[in-house]
């Protein structure tokens, strides 16, 4: 059982070019920014792609609400990616549409715990209805969700995290598949018009 994005209302669509045209390649995350949910394990991985792998050439937003109690900005400022990284704050549904509309890779970056092992977030599948790409973890639900739509990292690995987004980046014909097949997915099992008859 999944509760399954609602096709009618996250499907891709007009993107916000103001942020389409402020990098050739955008990663994006929303949800909550906690430690459970890894937003400093991508921020770590945002580090590794630019110091590590030598990618400049991106920028990151992360949409939501911050409710850890680090610094977010002043940790991304103390890894030296704070110009990569655009923070919207908590958005309602039609401000982040076309945010993520806009984006090119989605990454949900959550550790292997109990709670990520055994149970799909909501950002997956709205990434997915969005028809983009994803980069996650190996944990066994993500497998269930996404399939062949996420390329997935050794399990709390952040390096390795940056190098699935940088293949992603220099893929562009494989972003496109992806994001194919997670919209299908969602179109043919996990949209909420199949997931409420289960419920």
């Amino acid at each position: 059982l999944r509760q399954g994005p609602d096709l009618e209302k996250i499907k891709p669509g007009l993107p916000d070019e103001d942020l389409r045209a402020s990098a050739p390649v955008i990663l994006g995350y929303i949800g909550n920014m906690s430690p459970e949910r890894g937003i400093c394990n991508l921020l770590e991985a945002c580090h590794y792609l630019a110091y590590e792998l030598g990618y400049g050439n991106w920028k990151c937003i992360l949409i939501g609400k911050q409710t850890s109690a680090c610094d977010l900005l002043q940790f991304a400022e103390s890894l030296n990616i704070a110009d990569h990284i655009i923070f919207t704050g908590f958005l309602l549904p039609d401000q982040w549409i076309p945010k993520l509309r806009a984006v090119d890779i989605c990454i949900d970056p959550g550790s292997s715990n109990p709670g990520n092992d055994t149970s799909t977030t909501n950002k997956m599948m709205d990434y997915m209805a969005l028809s983009k790409p994803l980069v996650v973890f190996d944990l066994p639900e993500r497998h269930v969700t996404a399939g062949e739509s996420a390329l997935y990292a050794h399990i709390n690995d952040n390096f390795d995290l940056a190098k699935k987004i940088a293949i992603l980046i220099d893929s562009p014909d494989l972003r496109q598949l992806m994001g194919k097949i997670g919209l299908q997915r969602i179109q043919t099992t996990y949209a909420w018009q199949y997931q409420r008859n289960i419920l």
